[in-house]
């Protein structure tokens, strides 16, 4: 079961009857924006350690490309979510 269809089973069974379901819809997109861009947050802040040499120099370079990479695809991921 996925965790969208976990929160509405939970909704559905927990929350006040008569509650409009489009209020169940807009919290669970809340909630899933505010931890995308805690995902985005937490890759745009990461520390990558270096040693003193140049092949530590290229591996951290290589790091934050692919933290970059991964960044912008959480990106798409939501707004590709906000638009539909």
């Amino acid at each position: 079961m996925t965790t969208r269809a976990e929160f509405e089973k939970w909704a559905s069974e927990n929350w006040i009857d008569g509650l409009p379901k489009m209020i169940a819809l807009r919290a669970w997109q809340a909630s899933r924006a505010a931890a995308l861009e805690e995902a985005i947050t937490i890759l745009e802040t990461y520390q990558v350690s270096v040693g003193n040499s140049a092949a530590g120099e290229i591996a951290c370079e290589m790091t934050m490309a692919n933290l970059r990479e991964i960044r912008d695809e959480i990106r798409a991921l939501a707004k590709g979510e906000n638009n539909g």
